[in-house]
């Protein structure tokens, strides 16, 4: 087979999540396609100069075994049948990765990154001839993952980014699913803290990057209009990327067997579903909340094109909470601050007596978690970071050509 011809016209896809958009669902549906590789799991793994092919297989088992896979995070609610099981020969991968490897006598960590791929690809019995793109799931942006695109974009000068987004009302909402599961979680201390997280988390980041990214290789897809548009939104992605329509790539697999996950509702869904395009905020959130993530959330909102419901209310102050709320004073274990003393990588801290170490975790960390949270949220909400980030993302222009499909 001549895998230099195949390796040298292998063009690459990154898809990155911009809050809870569903940057797993959009993976799973390119799991399937032909003309398409992916691992089955998020790929933060950046390439040391002395890559060793066992290095990665250890460093990445959620692409070798299910059971490590975070497919199945979040998705409990699944019965053993229906969840992610399989099971990768770790030795049948290092053979083929070795024996496409063997084509070259001098390689390219780009050449690396794709043989690996291949050599995935060939377990799965595909036709390599047929492979137009290797789809890389980067799903968050700490350090190491913004060093790893910044390596891809070099790597693949022809690259295609997918951006998969949500209105952030939508995601405080599905955020609050789940924290408030919790019986240590105070809404009103989730909502800020939620925003926090999202903006500092993902929001910000790709403020930093969006311009140093080719904007005619950007497509940004909101995750309600993408169930709405269905079949449709594909079709015009497969155009896109010039590559054929599949049928397989409405519904959701894994290493092609279905996926029914969804950690959002926690209920079954397998591809699109034109009910989940219908956005639900308004019944998990009141006006006063709303209200507060428009303001703080003023220009990324808009800069999306999504629309306020409260255009030129401000909502002024940071929430409040009850201090009488019995779930404010829930008391960590022993054993959990002796976990968390032992965590605390701290040099002056550590040479403390024991007795003053535990005392200073169990009020600090044990007695008034919430507390802690509450008052660290609200330190940011005083530098004014959500003021700053708005000002930057104001800089920003997201013309109308960058989405698949809009509200």
């Amino acid at each position: 087979m001549d895998y230099k011809g195949i390796i040298k016209n292998i063009k690459l896809i990154i898809c990155l999540p911009v809050g809870r958009g569903g940057s797993y669902f959009f993976h799973s549906l390119m799991d399937d396609c032909q003309q398409i590789i992916t691992l089955p799991d998020r790929h933060d793994y950046l390439y040391p100069e002395d890559f060793n092919i066992k290095s990665f297989i250890s460093e990445n088992r959620s692409f070798f075994d299910s059971n490590e896979n975070n497919f199945n995070y979040g998705n409990n609610f699944l019965s053993k049948n229906e969840r992610i099981n399989f099971r990768i020969d770790e030795n049948l991968f290092i053979k083929y990765f070795v024996e496409i490897k063997k084509t070259f006598k001098i390689i390219t960590h780009k050449e690396i990154f794709i043989i690996k791929h291949l050599a995935y690809a060939k377990i799965l019995g595909k036709d390599l001839r047929k492979i137009k793109y290797i789809f890389c799931h980067i799903h968050h942006f700490a350090k190491m993952e913004i060093n790893l695109i910044n390596k891809l974009k070099v790597y693949f000068k022809d690259y295609k980014i997918i951006i998969m987004t949500r209105d952030i009302r939508e995601t405080i909402s599905s955020y609050l699913k789940f924290t408030l599961d919790n019986e240590k979680s105070i809404r009103e201390i989730e909502i800020a803290r939620g925003l926090l997280i999202y903006l500092r988390a993902t929001y910000i980041p790709f403020i930093k990057i969006f311009n140093s990214l080719n904007k005619n290789s950007i497509r940004i897809i909101d995750l309600n209009s993408f169930h709405f548009n269905g079949r449709n939104a594909i079709v015009k992605l497969c155009k896109w990327l010039n590559i054929d329509f599949e049928s397989n790539m409405t519904k959701s697999t894994v290493l092609g067997k279905p996926w029914y996950g969804n950690s959002s509702s926690q209920d079954k869904i397998n591809g699109f579903d034109k009910s989940r395009s219908i956005k639900t905020y308004k019944k998990y959130l009141n006006s006063n909340e709303i209200q507060f993530i428009e303001t703080f959330f003023d220009q990324f909102i808009t800069k999306f094109y999504y629309k306020k419901d409260n255009k030129n209310r401000i909502y002024q102050n940071f929430p409040k909470i009850d201090f009488f709320n019995p779930r404010l004073y829930k008391i960590y274990s022993t054993n959990e601050i002796k976990k968390t003393i032992l965590s605390i990588n701290n040099n002056l801290f550590k040479i403390l007596p024991f007795v003053l170490k535990f005392l200073i975790v169990f009020i600090a960390y044990g007695s008034f978690p919430n507390f802690r949270k509450y008052f660290e949220t609200k330190k940011y909400y005083k530098k004014l970071v959500f003021q700053k980030a708005n000002a930057k993302i104001n800089n920003i222009e997201f013309k109308k050509n960058l989405f698949l499909c809009l509200n």
